[in-house]
C-alpha cells in the first residue's frame, strides 16, 4: 500500500472510529496492515498525524482551488463552481472530525487552522471582486465558508442532492447576485 493510499484509508478510519482512540496498533488492525507497514511510511504517530492533516487539506481545499482556477469565469461563476465541486465530491465530510480532533491535538489544530485560513482568503478574493467591502465582505465570506463546511459535514447523499437542487437559490443568497 502506498503512503497516499495509507492516508486515504486512515482518514476514513479516523472518521468511522473517532480520533480520540487513535492508536497505531488499532489503526493498522482496522486497515488490515502490519505495524511495519505503518513505520515504513511514518517515523512516529506525530509524523502520521501531520501527514494525515496535510493529506486532508490537499484533498478538501487545494483540489478545490485548482478546480476553480481550471474552470475560470467571473467571481460569481467561481463561487458557484466551489459550491458544485464541494457538493459533488462531498469534500466537507471530514471538517467536523478535524475540528473536534483539533481540540485535543495541537498538530491538527494548527494545520487545520492554516487550511481554513486558505479557504477564507480564497473565497474572500471573489467577494472583493463582486464589490463587497468592510463588514459585509467579512460576513459573506465567513457565511459562505461556514455554509460549505456545515452543509457537507458527513457523507449524506440526500443533503448533497438537496444542496445541488437548490444551488442557484443558495448561491444567490450567499453572493447577493
Amino acid at each position: 500500500m502506498s503512503r497516499e493510499e495509507f492516508l486515504e484509508r486512515s482518514l476514513e478510519a479516523v472518521t468511522e472510529k473517532g480520533h480520540a482512540k487513535l492508536r497505531i496498533h488499532e489503526l493498522v488492525k482496522q486497515l488490515g496492515v502490519t505495524r511495519g507497514s505503518f513505520y515504513w511510511h511514518f517515523k512516529d504517530r506525530d509524523e502520521f498525524v501531520q501527514a494525515l492533516v496535510e493529506h486532508y487539506l490537499r484533498w478538501s481545499t487545494d483540489q478545490v482551488i485548482v478546480e476553480v482556477e481550471r474552470v475560470g469565469g467571473d467571481a460569481a461563476r467561481r463561487l458557484k463552481t466551489v459550491m458544485q465541486f464541494v457538493a459533488e465530491g462531498s469534500l466537507g465530510r471530514y471538517d467536523n472530525v478535524m475540528t473536534s480532533w483539533g481540540v485535543q491535538e495541537p498538530i491538527v489544530a494548527k494545520s487545520f487552522e492554516i487550511g481554513i485560513r486558505r479557504r477564507i482568503e480564497f473565497i474572500r478574493s471573489f467577494f472583493v471582486q463582486l464589490g463587497f467591502v468592510g463588514q459585509e465582505l467579512e460576513t459573506r465570506t465567513l457565511a459562505f465558508v461556514g455554509y460549505m463546511s456545515l452543509i457537507h459535514s458527513g457523507d449524506d447523499p440526500e443533503k448533497r442532492h438537496e444542496h445541488l437542487r437548490h444551488l442557484d437559490e443558495r448561491h444567490a443568497v450567499l453572493t447577493g447576485k
